[in-house]
């Protein structure tokens, strides 16, 4: 997550109707729902992600979370690309401060 020098976190999103996940974005558009999340656009991407409002939540590594495929394909390509799009939204009583965490990607080409 999302982490200050204190200890304090933004929590993950939990989109606007009903749970997303790790696995199955949702959308989220609300302007109360707090958290913080990513939404892909793009060639390959998983099918969840449905438009521009759909987010997940990232795994987290040090909760034994799996980590997520965002793209993914069977065949070799050129040209194929995705754009990851990061949203946060947080209260007004969220602890001010600098926020930092680490997204690691890993690509493992198909020839």
């Amino acid at each position: 997550p999302l982490k200050n020098s204190l200890g304090d976190t933004v929590p993950d999103t939990t989109c606007d109707s009903g749970p997303c996940t790790e696995t199955s974005a949702q959308v989220w558009t609300s302007t109360t729902n707090y958290g913080f999340g990513y939404n892909l656009t793009g060639n390959d991407i998983s099918a969840d992600f449905v438009g521009a409002t759909y987010f997940r939540p990232f795994p987290d590594l040090s909760a034994l979370e799996s980590p997520a495929t965002i793209m993914t394909t069977t065949q070799a390509g050129k040209n194929r690309t995705a754009t990851v799009t990061y949203k946060v939204n947080v209260s007004a009583s969220q602890a001010a401060g600098n926020y930092a965490t680490q997204i690691v990607y890993i690509a493992t080409p198909v020839y």
